[in-house]
């Protein structure tokens, strides 16, 4: 790859990383210490988060599918996901497209662990930022509307 095109893509990802609130700093300068952050090339870096919480909710994709269970990683690859207590889960790959005091997150469906899928997602964290309050997902899975959303219990 060459100098100019290293020079363009890294501009491209201080660009994506900076503030969503008006503020010229990127989301890392905003976010806490440098050991807790994370992120991936095109999304916000931010703090390290894994959560999986119990609670109710529903996917409507080809069917309807009553979820018990919702999930939100920013460690590696972000990604939220839906299952119930038998044999459905879903997993999709996103990228942060916002961040809110490190609880609430927007991010851009890229992916799923089903097939195509587009969309976006909203995720709001309890005060801690272990347990999922709120998971809201819209968009396509292979071509077909879908739309999820969750709450703790």
């Amino acid at each position: 790859m060459k100098k100019s095109d290293l020079l363009v893509q890294a501009l491209l990802v201080l660009a994506t990383a900076c503030c969503v609130s008006g503020s010229a700093r990127p989301l890392a300068a905003r976010s806490g210490s440098d050991a807790s952050l994370s992120g991936r090339a095109g999304s916000a870096q931010v703090r390290r988060i894994k959560a999986d919480t119990g609670g109710r909710g529903v996917f409507n994709g080809r069917d309807s599918v009553p979820v018990t269970r919702a999930y939100f990683e920013t460690i590696g690859e972000p990604s939220v996901a839906l299952s119930d207590e038998r044999d459905f889960r879903i997993r999709f790959r996103c990228q942060i497209t916002e961040t809110r005091d490190d609880r609430e997150f927007r991010l851009r469906i890229i992916d799923s662990d089903r097939g195509e899928a587009s969309g976006s997602a909203f995720v709001r964290l309890n005060h801690d930022r272990n347990e999922i309050e709120e998971m809201n997902i819209r968009g396509h899975l292979r071509g077909r509307r879908m739309d999820g959303n969750f709450t703790r219990n």
